[in-house]
């Protein structure tokens, strides 16, 4: 029997956090990665207005202590991967939200700050729907 290889759909990717990091590591990867078709950068979420971009990226304007869960409601039928590359003290936070919403994470580093967080993310983790990456700069 002869079997075709079918399409992969890109994976449709929403970044938080529009840093250095965002800047000199994500998007460079990212960029590199939608011209190989792997993934659709679809949003990038910061809690700073950003100057408009021709690069048709949707930016969407995180509020003090909005859920990440509230804001990315929208996009929940499309099933994106949330890469967290936003200020530290949020990581934890962050992903405990997004996994109890369904939201696939990535974390950068550093993952959590403090051992309370690292409770409050290995509970998380234990929780077998959980789909959570952790990256280190070298794998991006």
């Amino acid at each position: 029997m002869i079997t075709t290889k079918q399409p992969v759909s890109p994976t449709t990717v929403i970044s938080v956090g529009e840093g250095d990091y965002w800047k000199n590591l994500l998007v460079p990867s990212l960029q590199q990665l939608e011209a190989e078709g792997i993934v659709h950068h679809l949003a990038s979420i910061d809690i700073h207005q950003q100057q408009p971009r021709d690069d048709g990226l949707e930016h969407l304007l995180r509020q003090e202590n909005q859920p990440l869960s509230d804001l990315l409601a929208k996009f929940k039928l499309q099933k994106p991967v949330i890469v967290l590359g936003h200020a530290n003290d949020w990581h934890t936070r962050d992903t405990v939200d997004l996994v109890e919403h369904g939201f696939p994470v990535v974390i950068e580093k550093p993952y959590c700050l403090n051992l309370s967080e690292l409770g409050a993310l290995n509970s998380s983790l234990n929780d077998d729907s959980a789909k959570v990456a952790v990256s280190e700069y070298y794998l991006m």
